[in-house]
């Protein structure tokens, strides 16, 4: 079945001719594993050399080429079934659209928020960029959810994971400048009305508190947006090596139905 031979890592081989995700990946790889072992003892036991029974359980049993890009197909997710008969131009057309409509869309939904709880009236000029750093913030966190858990894309899994904490910071910086240049503000107009100040000081503290909210809730979303993809991609990582680790010899506990993934 496969032109291999004695391959020194047929899962790695198998492995690098298969682009599936990588929970479908690991499972393949860990019932091949299995399989491999089975009627490499089974062999063993007939009475044949443990080299020769390798490489019997090898051309028997791991895909070539051509099979392997077959098996391509068999995992895809809902979404890339879909959209199969698109265009890549077309699709990636759409995919940008739905990605600005996110963007805007959170846009929307903080500016709604922010009136609800009068802080608009509040407002400074420090206030939109912190809104849109936020937003920023957002999206990230759902292209990067898109693309491990709706398009199954695992190519480069951590792909766009270390941006995610960098753009999380960005309402704080934001709004930490704002506060700094609204000092000098105050006080300059403290120094022109001293009779006002409680209302300057007031305001001040107002749009303070409103910009840093926002900042802390993105800031807060952002830690979780990246906490949940890295760990997720860190486990199926480590399922993936055990699994190529398996052809070391190492035993496989239970059937098939117990791999490491569900």
């Amino acid at each position: 079945m496969t032109a291999h031979g004695v391959a020194s890592s047929p899962l790695a081989a198998v492995s690098g001719q298969i682009s599936a995700p990588l929970p479908a990946k690991t499972q393949f790889l860990r019932e091949l594993a299995a399989d491999l072992q089975e009627l490499t003892a089974r062999l063993q036991a007939e009475g044949v050399p443990g080299d020769e029974a390798r490489r019997r359980a090898i051309d028997a049993l791991v895909p070539d080429a051509e099979t392997a890009r077959r098996l391509e197909r068999l995992p895809a997710s809902r979404y890339v079934r879909a959209t199969s008969h698109w265009s890549a131009d077309r699709l990636r057309r759409i995919e940008r659209a739905l990605l600005a409509l996110c963007f805007l869309g959170v846009l929307v939904v903080q500016t709604r928020a922010l009136g609800a709880a009068d802080f608009l009236g509040y407002r400074s000029p420090f206030l939109w960029p912190v809104l849109g750093a936020g937003a920023l913030t957002v999206t990230a966190v759902a292209v990067k959810a898109f693309q491990l858990w709706v398009k199954a894309d695992h190519r480069e899994p951590r792909s766009g994971l270390r941006l995610i904490p960098l753009l999380s910071v960005a309402p704080f910086a934001i709004a930490v400048l704002g506060i700094c240049v609204d000092g000098v503000i105050v006080s300059a107009a403290l120094e022109r009305t001293p009779e006002l100040a409680g209302t300057h000081l007031l305001r001040s503290l107002i749009q303070a508190a409103a910009r840093m909210a926002v900042a802390l809730l993105f800031g807060l979303l952002g830690a979780l947006g990246w906490l949940v993809p890295s760990q997720w991609v860190a486990v199926q990582e480590d399922a993936y090596r055990r699994t190529l680790a398996l052809e070391d010899g190492a035993p496989i506990h239970g059937s098939r139905s117990s791999a490491l993934i569900p």
